[in-house]
């Protein structure tokens, strides 16, 4: 496969919809406003996005021990 084959069919398109397939193993989400993901998916994302946890517990107690104790979150 050669670049330009390579960008003609990775080409980032244009939608007004807020979720959209960019191939077959890439979703693209234009977020305006809240947008869950599940713990633990692998997210890439630009521009200036916080994320935060339904609660500061979050997972119940085994979450709870696993921040105390790792520092990582659910």
């Amino acid at each position: 496969m050669d670049l330009d084959q390579f960008t003609s069919e990775n080409a980032p398109t244009d939608s007004a919809e807020p979720f959209q397939r960019e191939n077959s193993y890439t979703l693209d989400v234009d977020v305006d406003g809240t947008v869950m993901a599940k713990a633990g998916s692998m997210i890439a994302y630009t521009g200036d996005i916080s994320f935060t946890g339904k609660a500061s517990a979050e997972g119940g107690l085994k979450g709870f021990l696993k921040e105390a104790t790792t520092g990582e979150g659910t």
